[in-house]
């Protein structure tokens, strides 16, 4: 994962974060917003895969899962 996609996912993530309300616990997308999380995420996983779980801290790692659950509708 470039520097420049870890920047785009950064941003996507900030994005839909800042259309809510910080308490608030369910959010709503866009399929745009899903289509673009659904490519970050697919190279997250590769990423982290590649490394074995090294280049990502933990803390980060269940942030991204967090928003992924919550954009898919998981618990």
């Amino acid at each position: 994962m470039t520097h420049e996609e870890i920047e785009e996912a950064s941003r996507i993530a900030s994005e839909i974060i800042a259309r809510h309300r910080p308490k608030q616990r369910r959010i709503t997308v866009t399929q745009d917003d899903k289509d673009a999380f659904s490519m970050i995420w697919g190279m997250y996983v590769n990423a982290d895969e590649a490394s074995d779980g090294t280049w990502i801290s933990d803390e980060d790692r269940k942030k991204i899962t967090k928003l992924h659950n919550k954009i898919y509708g998981r618990r």
